[in-house]
């Protein structure tokens, strides 16, 4: 029968009292009915029958009718085609503070407490509620809420109040509580996952929720337990996942911390579990950040594989094939994708792969990857295999061009395939690099007088290995001489404590480096080595005369002696 919470609450509580309350109730959840409170209600006997997705409008009374009479229970029965998650909406005023509290529970259709929620007058909105993961199993199910209406004293903010209350269940493979033993474990499948929660307390003394699953397995299977929750709740320890055999033997056992939310660590823990049952508990204190978290478990078969291996030579332009083996059990899928230094080749994914020129140098693996339902995707990689480099067509290179300071020599690098070689050039100076000297032509410098001079001519190219050829070296090479060597002359006047002056003419090239030497009757005179020379005694009665030397980097160092003075007086 459906009443207005109104009427309902006025049949109740009396017209004054609900004039009073309803300007506190807070915007009831949409909903695709409402139906009102059907009393008494106090028991599972007794439950309101109410359709999954209605709203109900209720309220506590003023005095009780459970325990003694100091409480108020509402007890509602709802039915569910499916199993799957359930989602509760409870609102009320929101003008009760924050002391007091309300007890809200989930019973299966046997009637045993499945999840308890303590409900604060600050939970008002329906938030928190709504918030925590709650599952129910296919059928019926019972929600049972309970306050202090009456006692002793006074003051029992839950007296009168109204409420509205609305259910819906989320088809899907949940939890069914109580599974806090082997006994009483939830049954899943290989590969399927399956939905649950830490809500209630139900282990150690109530301190902890215990979670049981039991997967039957008709052999001996290597698995790994694939673990997920929200990924927001810092990296602290939360849950301790364990795996138990079908004697109740552990066979590994992990604390899972927040950074472990999205499962690699237990995907990596792999365990070979014997025929029969095997057990996952998944183990967490209650009241803390994991209190109605959702999280998934998902037990996964584990491939045994060897490392694939290439057959064929491996070579630019031959044929390799790979085989995979040693894979249990088999596949339902085995994909290839061949590596290049350890990187994915584009579009190289079939057994077999031709390496390219882009392969010469590089080492060639292949991964394979074996797919099957309810099993986790594996890869396994080949040993590498280095493609050799392919060998140039090369020529010995020849110089051109007189090897004489100053010239330029011209590299004639000959014959080099296939098309597209890149040529570098590298002289060579007694068989050491020549700084800078990288071009196809070369220019003889004074560094090089006295030298042999050769070039180094290297190939490259692509999948090619590089190649260097060097040339035969030329003869030493030879300075260049003055175009132009003029005699000096003398100017002065030839007489004691006169002076002489050298004129050396013009060399040709310029820049040469002149030196001086004066000879008195053709023998030198000691420290006589300027542009100019000042007479003495020593000289009276003789001839003198002047050598100028000329050098210059690279050219022959070449003198010219004057022609003698008169004798001096």
């Amino acid at each position: 029968m459906h009443m207005s919470i109104s009427r309902l609450l006025a049949r109740l509580f009396g017209v004054a009292l609900v004039a009073g309350l309803l300007p506190l109730l807070s915007v009831a959840p949409a909903q695709a009915a409402a139906v009102g409170e059907a009393e008494p209600n106090n028991s599972t006997s007794k439950a309101q029958r109410v359709d999954l997705g209605t709203t109900i409008e209720a309220g506590f009374r003023t005095s009780g009718d459970c325990d003694n009479n100091f409480y108020d229970c509402d007890v509602y029965r709802f039915s569910t085609s499916s199993q799957g998650q359930l989602e509760l909406d409870l609102r009320f005023s929101d003008t009760l503070g924050t002391e007091g509290s309300f007890s809200l529970t989930v019973l299966n259709a046997e009637g045993t407490a499945i999840h308890s929620v303590s409900i604060g007058a600050s939970d008002y909105d329906g938030s928190r509620l709504r918030s925590l993961a709650m599952f129910v199993d296919e059928g019926v199910f019972y929600l049972s809420l309970k306050a202090r209406v009456s006692g002793f004293s006074s003051g029992y903010i839950w007296s009168g109040q109204p409420y509205v209350l609305g259910a819906t269940v989320t088809p899907g493979v949940v939890e069914t509580e109580p599974n806090s033993k082997t006994a009483s474990a939830d049954v899943i499948a290989l590969g399927r996952s399956i939905a649950g929660s830490t809500l209630r307390g139900d282990c150690d003394n109530g301190f902890y929720d215990c979670d049981y699953y039991r997967l039957p397995l008709a052999a001996a299977t290597r698995v790994a337990v694939d673990f997920q929750f929200a990924c927001d709740l810092g990296t602290e320890k939360f849950y301790t996942v364990s795996v138990y055999d079908t004697s109740g033997g552990r066979l590994t056992s992990r604390d899972v911390t927040g950074a472990d939310c999205k499962g690699a660590t237990l995907r990596s823990d792999a365990v070979t579990a014997p025929a029969g049952n095997l057990y996952v508990r998944v183990y967490s204190r209650t009241g803390g950040a994991t209190t109605g978290l959702r999280y998934t478990v998902t037990v996964y078969g584990v491939f045994a594989a060897s490392n694939p291996t290439i057959a064929g030579q491996v070579k630019v332009g031959q044929q390799l094939t790979a085989a995979a083996t040693g894979w249990t059990p088999a596949p339902a899928k085995l994909s290839f994708q061949w590596l290049r230094d350890g990187k994915v080749i584009t579009g190289a994914t079939t057994k077999t792969y031709v390496p390219t020129l882009a392969d010469a140098g590089r080492k060639i693996s292949v991964r394979s990857t074996g797919a099957k339902p309810a099993y986790l995707a594996a890869s396994r990689t080949s040993q590498a295999h280095l493609v050799p480099l392919l060998a140039l067509q090369t020529a010995t290179p020849t110089v051109t061009g007189a090897a004489t300071f100053g010239k330029t020599l011209t590299a004639k690098a000959g014959s080099w395939g296939p098309v597209g070689v890149k040529l570098a050039y590298q002289w060579l100076r007694d068989g050491r690099a020549i700084q800078g000297a990288t071009k196809a032509t070369y220019t003889l410098v004074a560094a090089d007088v006295k030298h042999a001079v050769s070039v180094k001519v290297t190939g490259s190219k692509t999948g090619y290995a590089t190649t260097s050829k060097t040339s035969k070296a030329t003869g030493a090479v030879a300075p260049a001489t003055f175009a132009k060597t003029p005699k000096p002359a003398i100017s002065g006047t030839a007489k004691v404590k006169k002076t002489l002056r050298a004129k050396p003419g013009t060399w040709v090239p310029s820049g040469a480096k002149l030196s001086y030497q004066w000879y008195r009757n053709g023998k030198k005179i000691s420290g006589a080595k300027q542009v100019s020379y000042k007479l003495v005694k020593a000289d009276k009665g003789k001839k003198i005369t002047v050598k100028v030397t000329g050098k210059k980097p690279g050219y022959t160092t070449v003198s010219k002696t004057s022609k003698a003075t008169k004798r001096v007086k």
